[in-house]
């Protein structure tokens, strides 16, 4: 199981999340409120210790450029939330994780082959972060056959109820888990420490 802190504006994000226990560190590339630059986005990876996984955000960018920052600040994995077609997917290989919008965008699932998925809310505007929740139940057909981030409205409030009705691979938090848009280090904890203890409890009633 995977556990996701997007939206890291600074290096003590990243040391809260780490510390934590969190296995990805997200950091925004693509044009939002939380985008960072290539300079600030390694000084919020390099804050944190070995282990968690460096994931980028990009949203339609060039391939190019995706691939330059992804060497820039040695990405793990590359979540691609906008439009995004198979080929642009393979371009990238395993690190490739591909935002689709539930349950608008069910249908075209099949047509990617990527190590990971990222379930996020459907809007008609915006490519993420909305904080909206949605219907989590709804991905259970498709987690049953691909591993995928949880994503959508998710705090620590909810994520245990979320786990339990998508059963997915893993979540993914942004604004559930900030204060003042600000990341709370006492929510990033809970929300860790919660949506472990619901995965642990998925896989013993396995």
């Amino acid at each position: 199981m995977l556990v996701k802190i997007c939206g890291l504006l600074r290096p003590e994000d990243a040391e809260a999340a780490a510390a934590a226990g969190a296995g990805m560190l997200g950091v925004i590339f693509a044009p939002a409120w939380r985008r960072r630059t290539v300079a600030e986005a390694q000084q919020i990876f390099d804050a944190a210790p070995a282990g968690p996984e460096r994931v980028g955000v990009f949203v339609d960018a060039p391939l190019p450029e995706v691939e330059e920052v992804a060497r820039a600040c040695n990405l793990d994995r590359i979540q691609l939330g906008g439009s995004e077609n198979p080929d642009y997917c393979d371009a990238l290989g395993p690190r490739a994780v591909k935002t689709l919008r539930l349950p608008r965008d069910a249908a075209i699932v099949a047509d990617f082959d990527v190590d990971l998925f990222h379930f996020d809310t459907a809007h008609d505007t915006r490519a993420g972060g909305t904080g909206e929740s949605w219907d989590y139940a709804s991905a259970r057909s498709l987690t049953r056959e691909h591993p995928v981030l949880l994503a959508g409205g998710l705090t620590p409030d909810n994520v245990a109820t979320a786990i339990a009705a998508a059963r997915p691979f893993g979540v993914d938090v942004a604004s559930g888990v900030e204060t003042d848009r600000v990341k709370d280090p006492d929510k990033i904890e809970a929300f860790v420490r919660r949506a472990r203890a619901a995965f642990a409890a998925q896989e013993a009633a396995a």
